[in-house]
């Protein structure tokens, strides 16, 4: 080992050291303690075991000798006065160097052979905690501690911790959901406008359903705008329906990925293809997973960034019987763009860190203008496929939410003329679908004006001013009068309010492609449009999607496994609860798909070791 990583060992504290070390001064000014040979300047042996640590460093300008350790460079006086407690207190608890390089125990021996523990301060209950947020995490049994190569894992990092049984853990993990649940409580107390809720029903293998919902308030418009459809989960359905009618033209492509991938050297010809070609080897290629159709558009953004490649595999390789034709590459090319819109706009609903309402109709729109453009087409093959699709569109969404209307409204760079404009082409100009958008804009906004002018309107009274002495009595008096000026402006803000959506919509709209935060610009204009302000706080919390992305890509739904099904429901509710909480709370664990598409393969040089490619093949396969 070099000198260079002799900061990265902890050495044993139980060697004894001379007081003479080589001292470095402090300061430039600082003296030297080198002993002048008399035996008033010798020093004795330093004897305690923190000296293992510490390195003289000399005096500084006060005069007072002090020391350093060596891991993090923490420096204390260290003359016999002041003996070595504090020393000894950073070694064990505060160097955190030590506690980096050795979390578990240190163990420190002077030259009496006493023994002295450096424990690191942590205690039973948080690595009870920790085990029990594994397992919801990562959807382990509870016989996951109990398993032998978890308890010769954790008894050889540590014998200060204890593996605890199943039923311990069970009860672990009630009482981290206990705690996670009074956290999201406190958040909703905390909340200053309405709550939107959204539920995706998890059932199990033996058909149970889990859902349970209590209201106790009473809803805005008798509940008029309480059910919305997960907008993603319809996107899926869309686009579903449609590649069952051309599998046909991915069917080469697929099949290709699986030729190239299915052995090494196939691998290293077709990298030898790429290379002629002059594309790039790092990309990568990606084969689609049956259950998620958005892999097959990343398999085939990456099967059209290698098509030169392919084409010189079939004139290399006389196997290689599945390279797609130049129409019928054309036809990928085509699909691989239709199918973008729907990726982008299924991975915007599915955000999580801003407001998704206002997105609804632009996209919705859009998405309809190219499925006409699709029956309108002469080619076949995207007329049929957008057929199955348009039919899938009208089902849900022939008639738009309007809730989610009101949403775009809402937004200034929309406002009502883009619902004027959607709706002319969709059902005509004057239709009774835009008047009934407008009539309901403006009772709900009544709602809102009608719920903050109660609570407005109560003013204390004069005997509420509390007074001290006659003086201020007087004062307070003569302020009294001013109320009837307050009582009469208070009419008049009434007045004010009720016209404040008209205000609103009269005020010339945004540039629609500025980056506008519309969650700030609301809370910017809350002084001038405090009614109108609240509710539009509440519309644009509403979410328009129940899922993640990845699981609105996904065929399948939520269903709980054999070893979740046979738990009791409050154990299960615990489990599923407490996961999308704590998910909550970083970054998702959803394996995304482009982690499960990416590099299932790896285009390996010819230099690469054999060795080399047959470990990371293995662990490839390990992986998944």
């Amino acid at each position: 080992m070099d000198s260079s990583s002799n900061n990265d060992v902890i050495p044993s504290l139980g060697e004894e050291e001379e007081g003479n070390d080589t001292m470095e001064p402090v300061e430039a000014n600082s003296r030297s303690n080198t002993p002048t040979g008399s035996g008033q300047d010798r020093k004795r042996k330093r004897t305690s075991a923190v000296w293992s640590s510490f390195v003289i460093v000399g005096k500084n300008a006060q005069g007072k000798e002090h020391c350093k350790c060596k891991y993090c460079g923490k420096q204390y006086i260290c003359e016999g006065t002041h003996g070595t407690g504090n020393m000894k207190r950073h070694i064990e608890f505060q160097c955190p160097k030590i506690m980096m390089h050795d979390p578990c125990q240190m163990l420190l021996k002077n030259n009496k052979s006493a023994n002295m523990t450096v424990s690191n301060p942590k205690s039973q209950n948080e690595f009870r905690t920790i085990v029990a947020e594994t397992i919801v995490l990562h959807d382990l049994p509870f016989s996951f501690v109990e398993w032998s190569g978890v308890r010769k894992m954790i008894g050889y990092c540590t014998d200060e911790f204890h593996m605890v049984s199943r039923n311990t853990a069970k009860a672990d993990v009630l009482s981290l959901y206990c705690i996670e649940k009074t956290k999201v409580k406190t958040l909703l107390e905390e909340a200053p406008g309405r709550i939107c809720l959204t539920s995706d029903l998890w059932t199990s293998i033996a058909t149970d359903g889990y859902i349970h919902l209590n209201i106790n308030k009473a809803l805005l418009c008798d509940g008029e705008f309480l059910h919305i459809r997960c907008c993603a989960h319809i996107i899926n359905l869309i686009v579903q329906d449609g590649l069952k009618e051309i599998d046909g033209v991915v069917h080469k492509v697929r099949e290709s990925v699986k030729y190239a991938r299915a052995s090494q050297t196939r691998k290293q010809k077709f990298l030898e293809c790429i290379k002629r070609v002059h594309l790039d080897s790092k990309r990568g290629l990606r084969q689609d997973v049956p259950t998620r159709w958005n892999s097959t558009y990343l398999m085939l953004d990456s099967a059209i960034y290698y098509r030169l490649a392919w084409t010189a595999l079939e004139l290399a390789d006389s196997n290689y019987k599945h390279c797609p034709s130049e129409s019928e590459w054309e036809n990928v090319e085509k699909l691989y763009k239709f199918l973008r819109h729907f990726y982008d706009t299924t991975n915007l609903f599915s955000g999580t860190k801003y407001p998704t309402s206002n997105l609804y109709m632009p996209k919705v729109f859009i998405t309809y203008l190219a499925l006409m453009q699709n029956l309108a087409s002469d080619d076949p093959f995207f007329k049929a496929m957008s057929n199955q699709m348009y039919t899938k569109f009208n089902k849900y969404w022939f008639d738009f939410s309007t809730i989610l209307a009101i949403a775009i409204i809402l937004d200034p760079r929309y406002k009502m003329e883009f619902v004027m404009f959607v709706y002319e082409r969709l059902y005509g100009a004057e239709s009774k679908q835009l008047e009934e958008v407008k009539g309901k804009l403006f009772a709900l906004f009544n709602e809102y004006v009608t719920s903050s002018t109660g609570r407005s309107t109560i003013r204390p009274s004069p005997q509420s001013y509390p007074s001290t002495s006659s003086g201020r009595q007087r004062v307070d008096d003569l302020d009294l009068v001013l109320l009837d000026f307050d009582n009469n402006i208070n009419g008049d803000i009434v007045d004010i309010q009720r016209t404040q959506l008209d205000l609103y919509l009269e005020e010339r709209r945004l540039e629609r492609s500025i980056d506008l935060n519309i969650l700030d610009f609301w809370k910017g204009n809350e002084p001038r449009y405090p009614e109108l302000a609240a509710m539009a706080r509440d519309v644009l919390s509403v979410p328009i999607s129940t899922v993640a992305s990845e699981s609105a890509f996904s065929m399948g739904g939520r269903v709980l496994d054999q070893f979740r099904s046979s738990l009791l429901p409050n154990v299960a509710e615990a489990l599923v609860c407490s996961r999308d909480w704590i998910l909550g709370n970083g970054e998702s664990a959803i394996l995304k798909c482009e982690e499960i598409t990416k590099d299932l393969w790896e285009m390996e040089d010819d230099s690469t070791p054999a060795s080399t490619q047959t470990m990371h093949d293995q662990s490839s396969i390990q992986g998944y």
